[in-house]
């Protein structure tokens, strides 16, 4: 995992950062999958899906707040 006290709930609806597959990537996390066994993964502006064992360098960046 990018950072050893971020959890995964907690990244929920936040706007982030992060380098995955060698490119950086950056979205609003809009769902996370808690898997059995402990192969967590975020969802990237309703489409993308990344493991956060493959997230290097997260930043967070702000919140997203919808109306």
């Amino acid at each position: 995992m990018a950072v050893a006290h971020t959890t995964a709930l907690t990244l929920l609806g936040k706007y982030i950062s992060f380098k995955a597959d060698g490119f950086y990537r950056y979205g609003v996390v809009h769902s996370v999958i808690s898997e059995f066994d402990g192969k967590h993964q975020i969802c990237i502006n309703f489409e993308d899906f990344y493991f956060l064992s493959d997230v290097d360098d997260l930043s967070i960046l702000g919140e997203f707040i919808s109306f």
